[in-house]
């Protein structure tokens, strides 16, 4: 049975091949009978690209933080630091800084910007002055409220005092310090002045 298929199979097969018309690969096939008007031909169209533009890359704003630089000569108190001046006179007006006189005595306006703060300082906080490149630590010793007596006086209790008594380091239980802070308090008389003045004595720690 087998081999009658075969032979079936085969017969078949050398029918096709010797058909008139059918090509194997060792034949040379030439087309004739062709010309313009049948033949088709296939174009290719490009589908129609949306070109594409290249992302935007946002600019982002760096933001940098100035730093803050003190002034060369300065008090650093109450978590502020103000520039300080330095002045043979008290009579000088202190203006925006801090005057500093004899190397001992501070005294500038209560002013925001200056020693307005200056009230909610207390006896023991410490502090530090940068003078031509020394920082000295300070502590608090004292705290009073003198009333302006005259241009050149303080009154404390009843007493009179001299304002270079004052300037020069001394309380009013005559105790000497190293360092004086001064700026004005009471009711305002005009012209940054005041009926009376806040003075607080330092020491060196």
């Amino acid at each position: 049975m087998f081999k009658k298929a075969l032979i079936l199979f085969l017969s078949s097969f050398i029918g096709i091949v010797s058909t008139p018309g059918f090509l194997i690969a060792s034949e040379d096939v030439t087309v004739t009978g062709l010309n313009e008007a049948n033949i088709v031909q296939t174009v290719i169209v490009e589908p129609e690209t949306t070109p594409v533009a290249a992302p935007i890359r946002a600019r982002v704003a760096v933001k940098t933080t100035p730093v803050y630089t003190a002034p060369a000569n300065h008090i650093d108190i109450a978590g502020r630091s103000i520039a300080v001046e330095y002045t043979n006179s008290t009579a000088v007006d202190a203006g925006n800084v801090v005057k500093f006189y004899n190397n001992k005595f501070l005294y500038g306006h209560n002013s925001g910007n200056v020693f307005g703060f200056l009230p909610s300082v207390n006896v023991g906080q410490a502090f530090s002055v940068t003078y031509n490149g020394v920082t000295t630590n300070y502590r608090v010793s004292g705290k009073y409220q003198y009333e302006k007596t005259s241009a050149t006086t303080l009154g404390y209790e009843g007493v009179n005092i001299g304002m270079g008594h004052v300037a020069n380091g001394y309380s009013p239980d005559e105790v000497r310090h190293n360092l004086v802070i001064m700026t004005c308090s009471g009711t305002s008389l005009g012209g940054g002045d005041a009926t009376h003045r806040l003075v607080f004595f330092a020491d060196a720690i």
